[in-house]
């Protein structure tokens, strides 16, 4: 997330249960303007699309036994116009990465 105090700075928020972590993300080597045109607001991924994600990813996975591991919500390409959403399945013998886009609809599944 981008600091809006400061907007040179980025920091990584991950949520687990009840705790939240804060920690700064070191991006002096993009170029400039590359963390700007990354950006999105907060408000773009809509919470039902998420959970209808997260509640499909371990059976779209096909991992036996998988669970979710993280949840990622990203602009995975810098020319792309809209972050996807990314749920990295964890199993005992296997790890997908499932990329939905913010409908919920499925765009790929990949090796994790």
């Amino acid at each position: 997330a981008i600091d809006p105090h400061k907007r040179e700075n980025v920091d990584n928020y991950t949520y687990q249960g009840e705790s939240v972590q804060v920690a700064p993300v070191d991006v002096s080597s993009n170029p400039a303007g590359a963390v700007e045109a990354s950006a999105f607001k907060g408000d773009t991924v809509k919470p039902a699309a998420l959970s209808q994600t997260m509640a499909a990813a371990p059976k779209d996975s096909a991992v036996e036994d998988g669970k979710i591991e993280f949840v990622l919500v990203k602009k995975f390409m810098a020319n792309q116009d809209q972050p996807e959403i990314q749920i990295d399945i964890k199993g005992p013998r296997a790890s997908k990465m499932v990329h939905y886009d913010l409908t919920g609809k499925l765009l790929n599944v990949s090796q994790g």
